[in-house]
């Protein structure tokens, strides 16, 4: 009995199924009309028809300057460049430390640190390239010297002792002014 019920319903959702798709596919989507696109040609140039004259410019050769050698050779005032000392270099190998490549080149250990901003003397590896910083003047007996402090400048040590920047430079083979270190003894000038 409930079977009799359940085909003529069965029967009626086919029926409404069929005519729906029948319907539908009738009918189609709705579709708009869209304008087809067209190729617009590109322009082309037109040269004008006029009665002008087409002027073209010719390269008018330039005389080459000549050498004319004079009498006299004429002297210049040009400043003697002063030397530099020659940069010397350590490469490190199996067993160096800091300490002893600063005994072998007869240089400050502090200068030794400062000339390669080492951080931590104990991290040195075979291999490593060490700038050695030019070993400082030894003063004459009755020279003037100044050790330095912390927080000093090679600027500040000058207008201390009236001299010179440029001279404290050269008198303690100085060629960075930025790398002097607390307890480097410098030599002061006369002046």
């Amino acid at each position: 009995m409930i079977a009799r019920r359940i085909v003529p319903v069965v029967a009626l959702l086919l029926l409404a199924y069929v005519l729906f798709s029948i319907v539908w596919t009738l009918s189609g989507p709705l579709r708009v009309a869209l304008p087809t696109p067209t190729r617009t040609p590109k322009p082309t140039y037109t040269p004008p028809v006029t009665s002008e004259v087409l002027l073209v410019a010719t390269a008018t050769p330039v005389p080459s300057p000549t050498f004319t050698p004079s009498a006299t050779p004429t002297a210049t005032e040009w400043p003697t460049p002063t030397p530099t000392p020659p940069l010397r270099q350590h490469v490190v190998r199996e067993g160096d430390t800091l300490w002893g490549i600063a005994v072998q080149y007869q240089v400050d250990y502090q200068a030794l640190l400062a000339a390669n901003a080492i951080a931590d003397a104990d991290v040195l590896y075979v291999g490593q390239v060490l700038t050695i910083p030019p070993s400082p003047p030894t003063p004459a007996p009755g020279q003037r010297t100044h050790v330095v402090r912390l927080g000093e400048t090679l600027l500040g040590i000058a207008e201390e002792y009236g001299v010179a920047y440029e001279a404290l430079l050269e008198v303690n083979a100085i060629a960075d002014a930025d790398r002097i270190y607390e307890g480097q003894v410098l030599i002061i000038p006369e002046e």
